[in-house]
């Protein structure tokens, strides 16, 4: 079984091919404390997007401890080839995310706490989950998006319907082949929401922002709707 990530040497070994798509943004993450600008008390999570560069800002309100108030930093923007990472690049990272087409910074000020770390934002699946004696799990068989996240619900899945696949029957081939076909289309699902998502929060444009307005609505009238 190979669970060995999203540069799986096991994938290799196997000769299972593997194709990546929508490398188009990158997205760098940050840890932070005494985030000022934004009221996340009053705003526990949210987006702003900048309709004509496409850079894009979410935050996310975390929990306290100790008396201190976190929240995590996200910062999407067009693929250029150097991504942002460690803390010398956390005023870069404040620079872009202020380059919002406001008038006043959307983050005045927080205090890095935390590893800053960047990620092409594309979806790396392998062509197949199986070849003869070897399966692959998780990351190895599909790294979801990064902005998006899923990757360990992912994992957890697929190792669930692999042991029940080994379990209901003793010909391995006939399991693995089984289980290839329900994780491909548990991956095509989560492939097309992936794509709903940069759609909706990552295209840059007049018609782009126009639709983020009315579904922001949707969004903030009701938190669990699905997208549509």
């Amino acid at each position: 079984v190979g669970a060995d990530g999203s540069l799986s040497m096991i994938r290799k070994w196997a000769n299972i091919e593997s194709e990546a798509d929508n490398k188009e943004s990158f997205i760098t993450a940050a840890l932070v404390k005494n985030l000022q600008g934004i009221d996340i008390d009053k705003n526990p999570y949210g987006f702003w997007t900048n309709a004509t560069t496409g850079i894009t800002t979410i935050w996310i309100r975390l929990h306290q401890l100790n008396g201190e108030r976190y929240a995590r930093l996200y910062s999407c923007y067009p693929f250029d080839g150097i991504g942002l990472k460690g803390k010398d690049d956390f005023n870069k990272m404040l620079d872009l995310i202020n380059h919002t087409g406001r008038k006043e910074p959307l983050v005045s000020s927080c205090d890095l706490c935390g590893p800053l770390f960047s990620h092409v934002s594309a979806t790396i699946r392998a062509k197949k989950a199986n070849v003869q004696g070897v399966a692959l799990v998780g990351d190895s068989f599909m790294k979801p998006d990064p902005i998006w996240g899923q990757g360990m619900a992912m994992a957890l899945y697929g190792a669930s319907i692999l042991a029940k696949n080994l379990k209901e029957n003793s010909r391995w081939d006939e399991a693995l082949e089984n289980y290839f076909n329900q994780y491909s289309q548990s991956a095509d699902i989560l492939h097309k929401v992936e794509n709903l998502h940069r759609k909706l929060f990552l295209e840059s444009g007049q018609m782009a922002e126009d639709r983020r307005i009315r579904v922001s609505e949707l969004i903030l009238n009701e938190p669990d709707r699905k997208l549509d």
